[in-house]
């Protein structure tokens, strides 16, 4: 079994979203925690050694809280001789959401290219401000934080049946969304339901090494920056 665990709550609307592209296939096991610190609790209960697991886990050098789970999920996955567990750091499945339906203006592009988000708001950190975008700058068909209106969150989970927030909207279907989302992700199982698609064989083991390396560059940037705490880039992240 293959099996795929996410930090962010399961009745969250991007959830949902993800986890319409493996509707009605018993290949890959979905598990959404509601929480980094749940997530190592749910990785320990449900562990079988004959599975393969991605797990995917927020990191971003302006949050320390961030940084304190990671290390604490890849010590306990070290502790219990875990194999075929794979962490995979993302700076949150905003940024994920951002990238697949990208809209050009410049508040999206400091997020996706992790720059000085500070001239675009009172936010605290990337992640937090990867959020932020999504609920201000895009329709709020797309956001994901309570609405009032009345169309909140609906991008994720029906199909779209209107001419906005994007040209291709119209008869864009949920899944079609929801698989263009999962394949931006850094990496992912692809049940063999997904018959458009070609399969492709990826080594989880360097895309974790290339995350890695990511976060110690965006770490590198936010110290000069003045954004982070100088002493955070010391924090070893492996």
């Amino acid at each position: 079994m293959r099996v795929m665990i996410f930090e962010d709550a399961e009745n969250a609307p991007i959830s949902q979203m993800i986890a319409s592209a493996y509707k009605n296939q018993s290949e890959v096991m979905l598990y959404f925690t509601g929480g980094n610190s749940v997530l190592r609790d749910k990785l320990c209960e449900i562990y079988d050694a004959g599975n393969q697991y991605i797990v995917y886990i927020d990191l971003v050098p302006d949050n320390y809280t961030t940084i304190k789970e990671y290390r604490i999920l890849r010590k306990i996955i070290r502790r219990r001789n875990f194999k075929n567990v794979y962490v995979l750091p993302i700076i949150c499945i905003e940024y994920y959401v951002m990238k697949t339906f990208f809209l050009e203006t410049p508040a999206i592009e400091v997020a996706i290219k992790c720059g000085d988000y500070r001239e675009y708001g009172s936010q605290t950190s990337l992640e937090r401000y990867c959020k932020f975008v999504l609920n201000t700058v895009y329709p709020v068909c797309m956001h994901t934080d309570d609405d009032p209106n009345v169309r909140f969150g609906w991008f994720y989970v029906q199909d779209c049946l209107c001419v906005a927030p994007m040209k291709e909207c119209n008869g864009f279907s949920l899944l079609a969304k929801a698989k263009e989302l999962v394949k931006k992700l850094p990496a992912f199982y692809r049940p063999s339901s997904w018959a458009d698609s070609e399969t492709r064989s990826v080594d989880l083991g360097i895309i974790h090494n290339k995350l890695v390396e990511e976060f110690k560059r965006i770490t590198d940037r936010y110290n000069v920056l003045g954004l982070i705490d100088a002493a955070i880039k010391d924090y070893r992240i492996e």
